[in-house]
């Protein structure tokens, strides 16, 4: 039987003394069941209780809560708190203290009165930061602009703000600090100077730029205030709900009037006095948020005649005045009706959500493209066969893979660089996209998959596959492109993948031995050649017009949405309804009507005046798709093709197949194609194509992804030189939309992150649609970055080549090799003993897999469980493969983890790679050849020097092959001493001098 015992928490400790909850099982506190019970009284009566065994009601205390099952295994623990530091003493840095809660510190410029102030802006640190938010966006309040201008200002000895315009609003990250700086120049007359406040965020790096958020001018003189509010509050004003509006505790209305008091809350009021007004109690004098229409706010952007009488108020009472159309006079005096501040003039205007973010993406570095950037080479010799190439296919030295295998297991020395030439695109574009994609898609995967090719590289060759002016767009070669891209990121150093301008590279590539060896020596997976030069891909930052206007599209027009019944499909309908201005739209999805949650959509947007039509449609089928096209009325013909649709079918590239590739191929590039084919006689707006970063980065796991959305970017640029509209966005990832992005694992989502790819919000990605279309290029990547993330993987070997110029040098990976060819990390375990060098190789093992899953330490990757059952798949299995090869300098097989099941197991293998067979490698004197190899490969073809190297390497040769015989024969003949060479002759021999000396020798034998 369970006994409830009812007490309050005072009478606990007395219960207890008297034995009253000997047999209670169960006791209720009737004081603490409240939304938040005072946190002593509660610690005290739960301590007490379990002291003595008792277990309280939780459900009474916590009115709600569930019980949960714990996990079976031991707990594992991770600290995630900050550890706390004292507030650095900036003086120590040869900096001023700004005494400002916003800005820590102030630097005068030697020479000339420019100021400039920094400071770091974080919700964690600020909370009333992150109560001002418009329409759920977090966004610094304009007020803090009007704080720091004004306080700079005063610093300065300029404490008039005369005015003050904003350019962009400040929407902070969820999570993440900003750096701010207030500049305050010199400016031409003595009584005023310049002002402007910047933002940046604070994990940026050097090279990333600033965004300018408000610009205004500072006077040397204030005027006097000349109002007071005395008399409060005034007669006849009536009361108005303050409910919904922070920091205002009540408020009237007097005729146009406002009248309000407001009030820092308790954690604030001590910091009031480092600020010149609170930013809190100035956008509470504006009443904002909640003015205008539901998703829209007044949003204060020009300011003027600011002044701060009495500094450091923590309440205020408040006068608001209309002075003009959208514009208001404000004044705020203290508890005593004395002047605080006073503003002549406050310029509003309303604001939805998405223009506040598509104002904040325009200032944003999320946009970028691929620029092709020409690289530096280095001349040499050698050429086709005499460099290690070889052609595989028509015309080359070997028909296909299975001929160069046959040829090596006959003996055959396997080249350094196998050519595979794409044919050119012709007939059918969808039949010759799957003709390319299959026949390379068999040579990588049994390229990859075979062990005697190891330490050869095949070279995939295309044509007009990139965006560099040359040849015409290839769509099919660009999918190809994709394709290799992805098994680039499964197998690095395995593939080149090299797009070229001429119709026969083999025969270019043979007369060219300069460009020959610059491909052979390229660090680089990818490359473009041009009239002989070697071009490499980096992506870039797009800068957006100073003022970008999207161009609109005829309202009375229609627009047809591909994938719309997906959640990317939905949340962009909604969006071209609300934003874009569209009024007739019509929806094609695979389901159409059927579709889950579309009769809800088509009821939303028609009460906000649009006619929308929805239509189950294979767009791959072309025929299904030109009839959908015909039932658009000629009094709305249709403006504007955006296509979304998109299937997934992820695998690595040893596991795909024609027929997974045909998955994703139809509703991406068929129903691209299709919709290309029968709209370009038709005047449209715009052509916009849902591409992915897959295509331009490649991505593991998911090769036929890439293929598509490469084959996307390559038909925008086609359009483009046809003269027809054609935008292709490479989109990063989005998520929380309900489409693909958010049915991709943790761990895919994990890996993206470690990658540097921060996922969008829906809300940033379409801000990012409507930015993108301002910019007037055929392809553009709108992706979030993480530029800290990024060096930290160029810091490890782990960035993608194309992404380099974004973080600039970040020093060589771990695993570089000496002239000798000997990994690093062989170098530094030589010495060791053998017990440490297997602990350093485990610990080595254990911290990449624990990186590869995404853990913080390798405490959890113990060294005996199989990776399998530490959820390891096959693309982790790559990743940990790939950190390895950069972290050793070795090459390890795609199947490391399933041969080597364990860290242990792995470890071992690495130890003996490294460091046993390094102990008995090559003699040194083969290193010195590698090293003479490559001083041989620097000179130039028509070195006078060539001819004099030639022949001493034929007399070291002979004398080589002399001193093995003498050595041998010696003690027959007697004779080996009279066979030595004279040198001096041999050095000015001519090659038929050496010859024919040769043979007079071997004629003495």
């Amino acid at each position: 039987v369970t006994t409830f015992v009812e007490i309050g928490p005072g009478g606990v400790l007395s219960a207890l003394a008297q034995g009253c909850l000997d047999d209670a099982d169960i006791v209720t506190v009737p004081a603490l069941r409240t939304d938040r019970p005072e946190p002593q009284a509660l610690t005290l009566a739960l301590g007490q209780l379990h002291a003595h065994g008792v277990s309280p009601d939780w459900g009474a205390l916590f009115p709600g809560a569930r019980r949960i099952d714990l996990p079976t295994y031991a707990f594992q623990r991770e600290r995630y708190w900050l550890e706390g530091t004292a507030a650095p003493d900036v003086s120590s840095a040869g900096l001023d203290s700004a005494g400002h809660a916003l800005l820590g510190a102030v630097v005068e410029t030697a020479g000339a009165p420019d100021l400039l102030f920094t400071g770091r802006l974080s919700p964690a640190d600020l909370p009333w930061i992150a109560d001002h938010a418009v329409g759920g966006v977090p966004v610094l309040p304009v007020a803090a602009f009007v704080d720091l201008a004004l306080s700079a200002g005063r610093r300065a000895g300029f404490p008039h703000l005369d005015q003050l315009d904003l350019d962009a609003p400040l929407v902070l990250a969820e999570q993440g600090a900003v750096r701010v700086q207030v500049q305050i120049g010199a400016g031409d007359d003595p009584d005023r100077r310049p002002v402007g406040v910047f933002s940046r965020p604070a994990a940026a790096g050097a090279d990333e730029p600033w965004v300018r958020h408000a610009t205004g001018e500072l006077t040397l003189n204030a005027p006097a205030p000349d109002f007071d509010l005395l008399l409060w509050p005034p007669t006849g004003a009536e009361p108005v709900d303050v409910e919904d509006r922070p920091y205002l505790r009540a408020a009237w209305r007097a005729g146009e009037e406002l009248y309000a008091e407001a009030v820092l809350p308790a954690t604030e009021q001590g910091r009031a006095g480092r600020y010149a007004l609170h930013p809190a109690l100035l956008t509470a004098a504006l009443g904002l948020p909640g003015a205008g229409e539901p998703g829209e706010v007044r949003m204060p952007y020009a300011w003027s005649g600011l002044s701060v009488h009495t500094p450091g108020a923590g309440a205020v009472r408040v006068r608001v005045r209309p002075a003009g159309e959208d514009t208001v006079a404000i004044e705020l005096a203290d508890a005593d009706g004395s002047p605080v501040a006073s503003a002549a003039s406050v310029r509003t205007r309303t604001m939805s959500a998405q223009q506040v973010l598509a104002s904040r993406v325009a200032h944003q570095d999320w946009m970028f493209g691929v620029e092709w950037v020409e690289h530096a080479t280095t001349s040499a010799p050698a050429t086709g066969a005499e460099a290690g190439w070889a052609v595989l296919g028509d015309g080359g030295a070997f028909s296909d893979l299975d001929a160069l295998r046959g040829a090596v297991d006959d003996g055959t020395t396997v080249p350094a660089h196998v050519l595979l030439p794409c044919a050119p695109s012709r007939g059918d574009l969808a039949a010759a996209t799957r003709d390319a994609l299959a026949g390379v898609l068999s040579v990588v995967r049994e390229w990859v998959a075979d062990e005697r090719f190891s330490d050869a590289r095949l070279v995939v060759l295309t044509r007009g596959a990139v965006e560099l002016d040359g040849p015409e767009a290839d769509v099919a070669h660009a999918a190809v492109a994709g394709l290799v891209k992805s098994a680039q990121t499964e197998h690095p150093d395995r593939i080149l993948l090299v797009d070229v301008d001429v119709d026969d590279p083999v025969a270019a590539f043979a007369t060219d031995s300069a460009l020959v060896a610059a491909l052979a020596a390229l660090d680089e997976p990818q490359a473009a050649v041009r009239d002989g030069k070697l071009h490499v891909p980096r992506l870039a930052r797009i800068t957006p017009p100073e003022e970008p206007a999207a161009p609109a599209w005829n309202p009375e027009g229609t627009v047809l949405l591909t994938g719309a019944t997906g959640g990317l499909g939905r949340s962009l309908a909604r969006h071209l309804v609300a934003e874009r201005g569209a009024r007739r739209l019509l929806l094609a999805g695979r389901r159409g009507p059927a579709a889950e949650g579309i009769g809800e959509l088509v009821a939303e947007l028609s009460a906000s005046g649009a006619h929308v039509d929805v239509a189950a449609c294979d767009i791959a089928d072309r025929d299904a798709l030109a009839a959908l096209l015909a039932t658009i009325p000629a009094e709305h013909p249709l403006t504007a093709v955006v296509h979304a649709a998109a299937v997934l079918d992820d695998g690595v590239i040893t596991a795909l197949t024609p027929d997974r590739l045909d998955t994703v191929l139809r509703p991406k590039a068929d129903g691209a194609l299709n919709l290309h084919e029968l709209t370009r006689d038709l005047d449209l707006a715009a052509f916009v194509l849902f591409s992915s970063l897959a295509g331009v980065l490649g991505s593991a796991g998911a090769a036929s992804y890439a293929a598509a959305n490469a084959f996307l970017d390559g038909l925008a640029r086609r359009r483009r030189a046809a003269g027809l509209p054609g935008t292709s966005l490479a989109w990063g990832l989005w998520t929380d939309n309900g489409g693909m992005g958010d049915r991709i694992t943790d761990a895919d989502r994990n890996r993206m992150g470690r990658a540097g790819v921060v996922p969008f919000t829906p809300s940033e990605g379409l801000a990012l649609f409507d930015a993108a279309l301002t910019v007037d290029r055929p392809v553009i990547v709108p992706v979030r970055l993480d530029v800290p993330g990024l060096r930290a993987m160029a810091r490890t070997g782990l960035l993608p080549a194309v992404l380099r110029g974004l973080v600039g040098s970040a020093g060589a990976a771990s695993g570089e090799t000496a002239d000798s060819g000997t990994p690093a990390l062989a170098r530094r375990l030589a010495g060791m003993p053998e017990a440490d060098q297997e602990k350093i190789l485990l610990e080595l093992v254990r911290n990449q897999a624990a990186a590869a899953l995404g853990h913080a330490t390798a405490a959890r990757v113990e060294p005996t469980t199989a990776f399998r059952d530490i959820g390891f798949d096959s693309l982790t299995a790559v990743e940990l493969r790939n950190r390895l090869k950069a972290a050793t300098g070795l090459r390890l097989k795609p199947t490391l983890v399933f041969d080597h099941p364990s860290p242990v197991a792995v470890a071992r293998l690495l130890h003996k790679n490294l460091v046993r067979e390094s102990a008995a490698e090559i003699p040194p004197v083969l290193g010195e050849l590698d090293r003479l190899e490559t001083l041989l490969a620097a000179l130039a073809p028509q070195d006078a020097l060539r001819d004099k190297v030639t022949a001493r390497l034929k007399a070291l040769l002979w004398k080589w092959t002399d001193t093995q015989g003498t050595a041998s024969n010696t003690a027959d003949t007697g004779a080996g001493a009279d066979r030595d060479l004279d040198l001096d002759r041999i050095d000015a021999a001519t090659d038929d001098e050496m010859f024919d000396l040769i043979d007079q020798e071997l004629g003495s034998l």
